[in-house]
């Protein structure tokens, strides 16, 4: 009993100063916590790190490629495979932005070549709402020097080249309903003309064209760059959440024999599924292009959807299926490495056929691979891919995303 009573008081007499020797040593790392911190120095950032990070702040590759107004350089042309194409513009805007005009011209080393006019008025009708509908009009000349021929079918195999030549004038309308949802209505003229050797692709074709779209829009970036509901969003680097769906119809009228009038239809759906903030992205999609004549009617070869190139069916080359109806799947694992460089993983999944009855399971052509795209918040101003398909190993380059 006498020992009991002991321990109780020795408890007694020893707690109050463990307590304020344990409060003490707390006190005493929270110090130096606090001393550390106010100590702390960021990691100053050095040679082309620190270039990139001030080119980024200044928005120097916007001042270069793409201002408001003033001569910018014009980069890339338009069409899987033209090549590095570089030359200069020039474009013209009011402040008050009522206008966009632009002229530009642009030749790669393939010998290919392109130049537009085009004119842009955000706010065509300021009595239905400010920036409800939009006008573009647009005048093109492009050429293409060598463009691989493989034949037509999801298994051609007999290579050629020919060149192609086109005049394309363009009218779009373009009806902001919300944010996200857009309307356009288009109409133009096509004029191609095809030369090969021994001459077995030669022709001339002028197409009338018109066209109806609806664009359904939410992609976004973690952090959101789309801060606010405007009718005319800024255009995303790269998306990291959210979906899109655009459906597009265009009727080609042959002006010459009718033989070559045909209707082309495509649907392309995504969706951005982010984790780890944004910093890993899985990107899904799914294309369909469709095509339809009436009675004995054809598709020019060159206007039918193709598989093969930098976008869909990235193991295989430039062009190398073509035929009247693609179906794709395509699937992206995207991931951080640094603000300016991103990494891939992706699988292609695609499919042409004469009808979509033929589509089997069997024909379907498969591109696995790795990349790395080089650009800021998440998008790739220039893309690398190395495609693994059933005819090997293939290096790919674009710019911008796959999709």
């Amino acid at each position: 009993m006498i020992v009991r009573i002991g321990v109780m008081v020795g408890v007694l007499l020893v707690w109050p100063g463990a307590v304020r020797a344990g409060q003490s040593r707390a006190d005493l790392w929270t110090a130096q916590r606090d001393a550390k911190s106010r100590e702390a120095r960021p990691v100053p950032a050095t040679g082309l790190e620190d270039f990139l990070l001030r080119a980024a702040a200044g928005r120097w590759p916007t001042r270069l490629l793409n201002p408001r107004s003033g001569l910018f350089l014009r980069v890339g042309l338009p069409g899987e495979g033209a090549g590095l194409g570089l030359g200069p513009a020039w474009r013209h805007s009011p402040f008050n932005r009522r206008y966009t005009a632009t002229a530009s011209f642009a030749a790669s080393a393939s010998k290919n070549w392109s130049g537009q006019l085009a004119f842009d008025v955000p706010d065509l009708l300021p009595v239905a709402g400010s920036d409800r509908v939009g006008l573009h009009l647009s005048a093109a000349r492009h050429q293409r020097a060598r463009d691989p021929f493989w034949g037509i079918g999801p298994e051609a195999d007999q290579r050629s080249v020919f060149a192609l030549a086109q005049r394309d004038v363009n009218g779009e309308v373009i009806v902001r309903i919300s944010p996200a949802l857009h309307v356009g209505l288009a109409g133009g003229v096509l004029s191609s003309h095809t030369t090969s050797q021994p001459g077995l692709l030669d022709g001339r074709i002028t197409h009338v064209r018109v066209g109806a779209s609806l664009s359904f829009d939410q992609r976004n970036t973690l952090p959101a760059t789309r801060t606010g509901r405007h009718l005319d969003p800024e255009a995303l680097d790269g998306a990291s959440t959210g979906r899109f769906l655009r459906v597009d119809w265009s009727r080609f009228s042959d002006t010459g024999t009718g033989a070559f009038s045909f209707d082309r239809t495509s649907v392309d759906l995504q969706q951005y599924l982010p984790f780890l903030h944004g910093h890993r992205v899985l990107a899904l999609r799914a294309l369909a292009v469709l095509t339809s004549v009436d009675g004995d009617a054809a598709v020019p070869f060159y206007l039918m959807p193709t598989l093969g190139g930098s976008r869909v069916g990235r193991a295989y080359p430039t062009f190398r299926f073509r035929d009247r109806h693609l179906l794709a799947a395509q699937v992206e694992y995207r991931y951080v490495v640094n603000p300016f460089m991103h990494g891939a993983v992706f699988v292609d999944a695609a499919q042409v056929a004469p009808r979509l009855g033929d589509v089997t399971w069997a024909r379907v052509r498969w591109s696995t691979g790795v990349g790395l795209r080089l650009g800021v918040r998440g998008g790739a101003a220039f893309r690398v891919d190395l495609g693994f398909g059933r005819d090997g190993v293939r290096l790919a380059t674009g710019f911008g995303h796959a999709f």
